[in-house]
């Protein structure tokens, strides 16, 4: 059996440290660049682990109650290559492009329940059984001149949910007008990566 002391040696007989060893003490590594000599690899690879493991214990030490001495590992000095390609650019929509310009901030994280006024209860906002909103959440609607004071003229409920029919399928459209962009975006993206254009993209001026 291998003891720790026996790998650290003792601390008059220090390993200095090579050149070439290029150490990352925050991943635990330590890296030789020397031709290997098969014959010495033992010999080399026993050294490197020494020099490792005491420049993991010459680092600044806190003690914990159940874990013992531990050691405060530095930042990580390799870089690391990606896994996968960085993602594309998102590509705003007309409305985060409009309220970036305008400076429009977002609202922020609502309450889930809201105060009905009609039956005096909270209600969620969205969902079975949400709170009443709009037109519909008031008793009474006050007629408008030359829409609802005439025989046969829509009950403003029904023209609420006409119009509120209308805004949802709008929004709809947008929608997958903002989904049908994204993709082109997205596509043309992977194109300029397969061609090795994604820092300098050709620009085309639109024919008039």
């Amino acid at each position: 059996m291998v003891k720790l002391e026996d790998i650290i040696g003792k601390e008059e007989e220090e390993s200095p440290i090579k050149d070439s060893i290029k150490m990352d003490l925050f991943h635990l590594t330590a890296v030789d660049n020397d031709p290997v000599d098969l014959e010495k690899i033992d010999q080399i690879s026993a050294e490197n682990v020494q020099i490792l493991i005491k420049s993991i214990f010459s680092l600044p030490r806190e003690d914990d109650p159940e874990l013992g001495h531990l050691c405060l590992l530095p930042k990580s000095r390799t870089k690391l290559p990606r896994d996968k390609m960085p993602p594309p650019p998102k590509v705003e929509t007309p409305w985060e492009k409009f309220a970036k310009e305008r400076g429009i901030k977002s609202n922020k994280k609502r309450d889930k329940l809201v105060f009905e006024q009609m039956s005096g209860e909270y209600k969620p906002r969205f969902g079975k059984n949400k709170a009443l909103k709009g037109i519909e959440a008031l008793p009474i609607v006050e007629a408008k001149k030359g829409v609802d004071d005439f025989d046969g003229a829509i009950d403003p409920w029904k023209r609420g949910k006409q119009e509120k029919k209308k805004m949802i399928q709008k929004q709809d459209k947008r929608e997958r007008t903002n989904k049908r962009r994204a993709a082109a975006a997205r596509q043309e993206y992977l194109q300029d990566v397969m061609k090795g254009r994604v820092k300098r993209r050709a620009t085309h001026k639109k024919k008039k």
